[in-house]
Order: structure tokens, then sequence, then C-alpha cells
């Protein structure tokens, strides 16, 4: 067997995040031969979990919801397995900056890991890996192009992948950038839609900033541990 054809497979899917793992899941689940490739040290995305001592601080989402049938299964599994469980129903809310927070529900579960909120992507991954999936982290992939009939994906330090097809799920303008590198957006040869292009490219992400701290005393935050205040008046 060649150095190309052991590094083929069905379909590549970048980005270990949610959509990643959810896109992997529905492909194995089929029959694909799937390889799930993650620049980070783990799989989870912004479903980010990190450790300070005896404290656990999620300092991405700190919950997720269900609106679909498909997820809604995945979480059932997730919830029998004991690795998710719901955490509230809403938050207690204030309308100005100083006033007091009032409780509020609005009846819709919010759901988080039972240790940390990379407990669902972590349960995910193990479902694909017991499928037959490949799942690689460390795996920064450069470009995404196409070659000889097949998706060719270039990966830091180590050989290219070709595959049949790919799902890139990492956020726009990096996935802009790995379809520029492999030649995809060239004025000639394969390329995307000039459409699609356009308005993928005026897409923008706005900063987030988290702050993670290990408290001395309990907090002040309201049950269920978030409180939602309005900083300006809410328009008539």
């Amino acid at each position: 067997m060649s150095a190309e054809s052991a590094n083929r497979c069905d379909v590549v899917v970048i980005g270990a995040g949610v959509a990643g793992l959810c896109a992997a899941v529905e492909l194995a689940a089929v029959g694909h031969a799937v390889v799930l490739l993650d620049k980070g040290r783990g799989v989870g995305g912004r479903m980010a979990t990190r450790r300070l001592g005896d404290a656990v601080l999620d300092h991405g989402a700190q919950f997720f919801t269900v609106r679909g049938r498909a997820f809604g299964g995945l979480v059932a599994g997730a919830h029998e397995a004991g690795r998710v469980a719901t955490w509230c129903e809403g938050f207690a809310r204030a309308e100005a900056v100083a006033a007091p927070a009032m409780a509020a529900g609005d009846g819709h579960a919010r759901w988080r890991g039972v240790q940390g909120m990379t407990d669902l992507p972590k349960f995910l991954a193990g479902g694909l890996i017991d499928r037959g999936a490949t799942v690689r982290t460390n795996a920064r992939v450069t470009a995404v192009g196409v070659a000889a009939g097949h998706v060719r994906l270039e990966v830091d330090g180590g050989p290219p992948l070709a595959a049949r097809g790919c799902v890139v799920t990492a956020p726009v303008p990096q996935a802009l950038d790995l379809l520029a590198a492999g030649g995809l957006l060239a004025s000639a040869g394969v390329r995307i839609d000039e459409a699609a292009h356009r308005r993928l490219a005026t897409i923008a992400y706005d900063p987030c900033f988290a702050l993670m701290l290990v408290l001395d005393r309990p907090g002040r935050v309201p049950e269920p541990g978030r409180s939602w205040r309005a900083a300006y008046p809410r328009p008539a």
C-alpha cells in the first residue's frame, strides 16, 4: 500500500467542537470512514474546561441547549451515561445595573457537563472511536485543496490527507484562509462559488474575554449561578 493510499479516507472533518463532532457522528453512523482533526490539545472547541487546583472553570460555553431531535438524541445518550445534567431553566435577571435580581425561568433546560463542559465533547469523541473513526488532536490543517479528484489537506508536521469529501467547521475567516492556501479561491481551476465567497468574506467575529477566578469565599451571584442585567434601558 502506498503512503498516499494509506492516508485516504471517505471524509475529513476539520474542527472537533460540537459542530464537527456531530457531523462526524452522523457520517460515521452511515458507514463512512471518518477522520476528525483539531489543532487543539483536546476536543471541545468553545466547550472548554480548565482546572486550577480543586477548582473547575468552564471558560468557553457555560451551558448548552437542545433545539433539535438529532442533537437531543445525542444529549440523551450522554445523560444516560452520566456525562451531562440539566443545570437550570432560566436565570435571575434585573432591568438595571443597580436593581435587585429577580428569579426567572422559561421552562427550557440549560445543560452542563457533570465534571466540566468538555464532558459532552469527550463523550461524542469516544463514540466516534468506537465506530472506527479516527480522532486526531494537535493536528493543524494548513490548506484545503482539490487534486486528482480528491480533497487534499495539508497537515502541519505530517503527511497530506486525501478524502472524497471534507467538512470544515472552523470559524469562517479561518476556513477561508484554508481554502485560499489550497487554491480554491484562485481565479482559475476548481474554486468555491463566487457569490458564496463574497457573503462569507463579510462575516466577522466580536472578541470575547474570559476572566477565570478562584474565590476564597462564597460568591454573591444568585442561584443558579448566573445573573442577567441590562446595561441599558430596553427600548419602548
